[in-house]
């Protein structure tokens, strides 16, 4: 089980739960959840590294990632406004590694149900 702690309020922001269970969802690797949350057109931009297309590749992404289990995820900030919303945290892995990220998500509609991009600036913290 990762330890999960989330340094901002949600209260009655609907897209705010999302973004927040969808978090979790990534630490915890609980692939269906996170599929079944983008489009069928859905891109993950991983700056300075990769672009991912369609939800098949990111399933298979996300397959690899069990391979570096997190151990803990921190998020600072939920932001959300019409169709775009971004997170920012910090993520622990089990072997020792600490990430600090921000997310910016696009989704395909102001209610906020479905992810339609994902560009993730991931940054190595000595």
């Amino acid at each position: 089980m990762v330890k999960f702690a989330c340094k901002t309020t949600c209260g009655n922001a609907p897209k705010k739960r999302f973004l927040l269970e969808f978090n979790k969802a990534f630490a915890e690797v609980v692939i269906d959840f996170m599929i079944n949350s983008v489009s069928d057109n859905f891109e993950w931009v991983l700056v300075g590294d990769k672009s991912i297309q369609g939800k098949e590749n990111f399933k298979a992404a996300l397959e690899t990632m069990k391979a570096y289990p997190s151990k803990e995820m921190i998020l600072m900030n939920i932001i959300t406004h019409g169709r775009e919303a971004a997170v920012q945290g910090q993520l622990l892995l089990n072997d020792g590694s600490r990430y600090s990220f921000a997310d910016i998500y696009t989704f395909t509609n102001a209610k906020g149900t479905e992810i339609s991009r994902l560009v993730s600036h991931v940054i190595k913290l000595e």
